[in-house]
């Protein structure tokens, strides 16, 4: 009964084995295709389309000086933080941190804790 079940066992890996076999020719052969059903002539032309579409991890930027002098003129010319990111694609939580670096933002008073001093 035990060896039963080993031979059992033995073939549906075999199975499995030959499964596995025949998916990754059919997804590789499905890869080679792809190029040509887009219109293009090379797996490498597809890719570099891809990545130029932003196809690729974007990495965050650091704001420089210029973003912030102009982020400051928007705050004061009163535009609201969604309109300066909108404007130019800041995102808003960068926004309001560079409004709490020039003390343009009031800190939230902590629950439960009043003022010392009226």
């Amino acid at each position: 009964m035990l060896t039963d079940q080993l031979q059992q066992l033995q073939t549906a890996k075999a199975h499995v084995a030959e499964l596995e076999q025949k998916v990754a020719a059919e997804r590789k052969q499905a890869l080679a295709a792809l190029p040509a059903q887009y219109g293009y002539k090379t797996m490498q032309d597809l890719i570099a389309e891809l990545q130029a579409l932003g196809g690729s991890r974007t990495k965050y930027t650091r704001l420089n000086d210029e973003s912030r002098t102009s982020i400051r003129r928007m705050l004061e010319a009163g535009k609201t933080g969604e309109e300066i990111a909108s404007a130019t694609g800041i995102s808003r939580a960068t926004i309001q941190n560079v409004k709490a670096q020039l003390g343009l933002v009031k800190k939230r008073a902590k629950p439960g804790r009043q003022a010392a001093v009226k």
